[in-house]
């Protein structure tokens, strides 16, 4: 958990180095979404046989409210304009590829506290903006409320038979059942986690009974290992009404898919596709075999990369599962180690790392109840941010955010 919603935490995220537009990103992530060729190559267009989406049933939309049901939260923006992320945690390539692609996963990790699962074990996971995310699977429930009272939260009730847990150090709240774990941040959380219990379970209008053109849309997309909506645009001159970005995979090679919705009469030819991946050409890696399909107002934009190619530029390892604890004391201010996967320091960039009292040793390993503690008196001028950045292993530049937690002194709106 880094911060107070998941809009924030994807800007941590990008600012920490895992850039997740559809422009230039660094290191091992670069071909995740930069999916052209590099300078002086020749996009190779022809039959990419993309293997079938993971499943035909969205089940992201099972989770998102109508907007008629936001109408009383304050400064909610609509449910239309929220970028949502859908990871299969179980399924991301590793067997079949020994590499992943990993940005969808550190999205969502980063907005969701460790209950007593591994990551894997979830079948999906779904990041929902602001409203929060929802990891669904087989679950017991005493384990997961035995590790929430353990790490930080206090019990707070229940909702529909979900037990409710609450926090404040950085604003959380969880709800919990046998099949579904929800967490929100902010001022908003209690109203959040009850909006998408409620929309999970259809006692509130979903919001493609509400949007044809969402439910249409999302129908034809389905569900895919990762899929990132709004990243499927991907190029300067065409404007999709929606778009999304898929990744796939099968023994052999790892997939892309740009996946698009035009207006009316808006669709572009192929000729005008093509004209816009020759002219990207600056975001790509490799040339890697493209293929563009055409179906009414719709576009898949289909991209297949070899599997040695793929395990050459993609990492291994991912971000860490844990939730984060903070004591601020105003003076000092103590970050904890809560529960989850232990954090080996020599991958992590602390920052400010001046403010940061007894330096652990060269090799140490951040377990759960181990703290760090910085002095305020000690950040530089101009830094009022704590921030735990992880760099992924093999690679020199990519990096993903950990946490982020600005001191009580400098937030000037507590």
């Amino acid at each position: 958990m880094v911060d107070d919603n998941l809009e924030t935490t994807r800007r941590n995220l990008l600012r920490g180095g895992t850039a997740l537009t559809t422009g230039a990103v660094s290191g091992a992530t670069a071909g995740c979404l930069s999916l052209l060729p590099p300078v002086g190559s020749e996009i190779r267009y022809g039959r990419v046989d993309t293997p079938t989406q993971v499943g035909t049933d969205p089940a992201y939309r099972r989770w998102m409210p109508a907007d008629d049901a936001l109408s009383e939260l304050e400064s909610m923006v609509t449910v239309g304009d929220m970028h949502w992320v859908s990871v299969t945690p179980g399924t991301l390539g590793m067997a079949e590829l020994d590499a992943a692609f990993r940005i969808g996963a550190a999205v969502v990790l980063s907005a969701l506290d460790y209950v007593g699962y591994d990551f894997e074990h979830y079948d999906h996971v779904h990041g929902l903006g602001r409203l929060g995310t929802v990891a669904e699977g087989d679950l017991d429930t005493s384990v997961l409320t035995e590790t929430l009272r353990n790490s930080g939260y206090n019990h707070d009730g229940t909702y529909y038979g979900w037990e409710l847990f609450d926090r404040a150090d950085i604003p959380r709240a969880v709800a919990v059942s046998e099949d579904a774990v929800i967490q929100s941040t902010g001022e908003h959380r209690r109203a959040f986690v009850e909006l998408l219990v409620d929309a999970g379970e259809g006692r509130i209008d979903r919001h493609h009974e509400h949007d044809e053109r969402f439910a249409a849309f999302s129908e034809w997309v389905g569900l895919y290992p990762t899929l990132l909506e709004g990243f499927g645009g991907g190029f300067s001159n065409l404007e999709p009404e929606d778009s999304t970005l898929a990744y796939t995979f099968d023994e052999d090679a790892a997939y892309f898919i740009y996946l698009q919705q035009y207006p009316d009469g808006e669709t572009p030819t192929r000729g005008e596709i093509q004209a816009e991946l020759d002219n990207s050409i600056k975001r790509a890696m490799q040339a890697w075999a493209v293929d563009i399909e055409i179906d009414g107002s719709y576009v898949a934009v289909e991209m297949r990369v070899d599997k040695s190619e793929f395990q050459s530029d993609f990492v291994a390892d991912r971000t860490p599962y844990l939730t984060w604890g903070v004591d601020d004391g105003g003076k000092a201010v103590t970050v904890r180690h809560e529960a989850g996967e232990s954090v080996p320091l020599d991958q992590v960039d602390i920052e400010p790392a001046d403010a940061l009292l007894d330096r652990p040793p060269e090799g140490a390993v951040l377990e759960p109840g181990d703290e760090l503690t910085f002095t305020t008196a000690e950040f530089p001028e101009g830094d009022e941010q704590i921030s735990l950045l992880y760099n992924y292993t093999g690679t020199e530049h990519d990096t993903a955010a950990l946490f982020h937690y600005t001191p009580n002194v400098f937030d000037t709106d507590r």
